[in-house]
């Protein structure tokens, strides 16, 4: 019982540091061009996580075979994925990449129905479109009520974010089989690798054309790198691998249901960032055409939309 208390604390500081997350990308994405903050957080992370690394290959090798495979769900499920993020958090509110995120077990599992043939119960089909009516309340209705603060360029976020759901299950769909075959530290470590070597020359070319960026870096955007790759990348992923192995799915489904509250709050207190109707209704049938849609599959495991 202490160690299930244990676990629930883990994950709920997990969706808590998750949360703070997209407050903490929008910030220093003001100061830091995207690829560039992607390959530092990458580089640091994988500088964090080389000993355990290291250690953990002594007693589960990665077969050689397998690294064209994994390098290339590293490319769909981080270089692609973190960049559609990270372009999207720039170009609109963190309140709307936070919701449009939580879709991400409905996108998971509407992947495994189309490719891997999972059935689904009516309850998943009702669900999807409950959501799906929250997300057009979004998308919609937002400009009418939010005119003000509203921007096109927001539309383009909520789309890249959007695209971001739909990598993120693509990966989840190609790494199965290689999550039976190898433990889920290993194959998020040699992701680390695959997002520092990938996101190296879209960073160069950054650099190149706007070389004077490093000279207007906060020390409040130097902690939020820092944030990004140890709080973020590393304890997160460790403290949340932990929780599920002494939880059930479905607790810890619930738990990541705190994730985007936490980052709706936050945006609200720390960005100015402002709810309307529209956003509050959309928001409030997406999370129950979630619950409705993936209540039956409280069995699988959804692997959590890390940002």
């Amino acid at each position: 019982m202490k160690k299930s208390r244990l676990a629930i604390a883990a994950l709920v500081i997990t969706s808590i540091v998750w949360g703070i997350t997209i407050i903490v990308l929008k910030l220093v994405l003001k100061e830091v061009p995207p690829f560039s903050l992607a390959f530092l957080r990458f580089s640091l992370a994988s500088l964090m996580i080389s000993p355990i690394f290291i250690f953990d290959g002594v007693h589960h090798p990665l077969h050689l075979k397998d690294t064209p495979k994994l390098f290339l769900l590293g490319l769909v499920g981080v270089t692609i994925h973190l960049s559609l993020i990270f372009f999207g958090v720039k170009n609109t509110t963190a309140t709307n990449a936070a919701i449009i995120t939580a879709l991400t077990p409905l996108g998971v599992a509407t992947a495994a129905s189309s490719f891997l043939k999972e059935t689904n119960s009516p309850n998943y089909y009702s669900g999807s479109l409950i959501a799906l009516l929250g997300i057009l309340a979004i998308f919609g209705a937002e400009p009418l009520f939010n005119s003000a603060n509203f921007s096109p360029i927001h539309h383009l976020g909520n789309l890249l974010i959007l695209g971001s759901v739909l990598t993120w299950s693509i990966f989840n769909i190609g790494s199965k089989e290689l999550f039976k075959k190898y433990n889920s530290f290993t194959i998020t470590a040699f992701l680390f690798l695959t997002g520092m070597v990938t996101f190296a020359p879209l960073a160069f070319l950054e650099y190149q054309a706007n070389p004077t960026w490093t000279s207007h870096v906060s020390d409040q955007s130097i902690l939020g790198i820092i944030f990004l790759a140890l709080f973020s990348s590393v304890v997160a992923y460790l403290l949340y691998e932990w929780g599920l192995e002494h939880v059930r799915t479905s607790t810890a489904g619930l738990i990541n249901y705190l994730t985007p509250v936490v980052t709706i709050i936050s945006a609200v207190f720390i960005l100015g960032e402002t709810i309307t109707l529209p956003f509050l209704l959309g928001s409030i049938l997406i999370m129950c055409g979630l619950t409705l849609a993936i209540r039956p599959s409280s069995n699988h495991i959804h692997h959590s939309h890390k940002v």
